[in-house]
């Protein structure tokens, strides 16, 4: 994705051209995308330039950036905390994966739990296929 193109999607999810909001929600995206697959990180490390001790701030760009990351296909996985009061939000570590989005013929059929696939049920034939093929992708 291009610059400008991030930029636009991050000005229609904050939903205004503040560069006080947009420009710290732009690094830390670009840093994000970056990151490759799987990478641990915390988001208050990736701030730059801003007092990472005003807490409303930290709020809004921790909300903004995961908002903007979701519609970007990219899931900050803070499931290894699950459970646990360890903190402010953009002080716990996540680890960067793509959203799994299921194919919608087999939504009715399979979950994920954990980053696994597992079919509910026994699938139809037709549909054995197109499962095997996405559990691959998944890998």
């Amino acid at each position: 994705m291009s610059d400008e193109k991030l930029k636009q999607l991050i000005k229609e999810t904050i939903g205004n051209n503040d560069p006080y909001w947009n420009e710290p929600v732009f690094t830390v995206v670009k840093k994000i995308i970056d990151l490759p697959d799987n990478t641990e990180c915390v988001l208050s490390s990736l701030v730059e330039g801003h007092d990472i001790t005003e807490t409303k701030f930290m709020f809004e760009i921790d909300k903004a950036v995961n908002e903007v990351c979701k519609k970007l296909n990219i899931n900050l996985d803070k499931s290894k905390h699950a459970g646990q009061t360890i903190g402010l939000p953009f002080n716990i570590s996540f680890v960067k994966k793509p959203l799994i989005v299921l194919p919608d013929n087999l939504k009715d059929y399979v979950y994920i739990l954990n980053g696994d696939v597992f079919a509910k049920q026994k699938l139809p034939v037709e549909l054995e296929s197109e499962f095997e093929k996405f559990k691959r992708e998944l890998k």
